[in-house]
């Protein structure tokens, strides 16, 4: 892979790196020691092969065998239900551009989206766990994260400027703030104020919003 691509990850020029060091130490260990035969380091090593000698096979094997896990594990592993990520895989197969493919399933690929989101993890844990190399992850990532966008678009409804939460008319502290209908969070929006008035906008971060 050439150094100027995007999808290069630091592990593989971490192990560029290591056969660079190796094959200069077995280059003056040969000078010391003529007559040994040194150890060949293999070159343009797969990470397929690291991560998974078995191949896509053996990683479809352990995604089927994911997908057999009860609803209690299923749900400890994936952190969403059994039967709400079925509903999801189809959403995402009939509204995005997310399908099965030659090697992974689209269950496959909502799986390890799920597991790096919902557990934090690297995506180098990610391809040990599931048994597939490191830049497959990132292309089902990066697809992936596209497509949960969309999920925003079709589920998540703001409120329009005539709804005013009952909370906000029945609660004492909440009649004070004269025009607001609520808040997010306690986020701080950031804002643009004239500079006179600019004073009583500053935040605990001594930004304006």
């Amino acid at each position: 892979m050439d150094d100027s691509d995007p999808d290069r990850s630091s592990d593989e020029d971490q192990d560029d790196l290591e056969d660079l060091f190796f094959a200069q130490m077995l280059d003056e260990i040969s000078r010391w020691c003529p007559d040994q035969e040194m150890p060949q380091i293999p070159h343009n090593r797969d990470p397929r092969e690291i991560v998974n000698p078995g191949g896509a096979s053996a990683a479809a094997v352990k995604a089927q065998t994911l997908l057999r896990r009860s609803p209690a594990k299923f749900f400890r592993t994936f952190r969403v239900p059994k039967e709400v990520f079925h509903k999801l895989v189809e959403w995402l197969r009939e509204n995005t551009a997310m399908k099965d493919t030659k090697w992974q399933t689209l269950e496959h690929k909502v799986m390890i989206f799920l597991y790096i989101i919902g557990r934090g993890v690297s995506q180098h844990l990610a391809a040990e766990f599931f048994l597939i190399s490191q830049s497959t992850v990132s292309v089902v990532v990066a697809a992936a994260a596209e497509a949960f966008l969309k999920l925003h678009v079709h589920f998540v409804r703001q409120p329009d400027d005539s709804f005013i939460s009952r909370e906000t008319i029945t609660r004492r502290s909440s009649q004070y703030f004269h025009g607001c209908i609520g808040a997010i969070d306690g986020t701080h929006i950031a804002a643009y104020i004239p500079s006179e008035q600019q004073r009583k906008w500053y935040n605990r971060k001594s930004l304006i919003s």
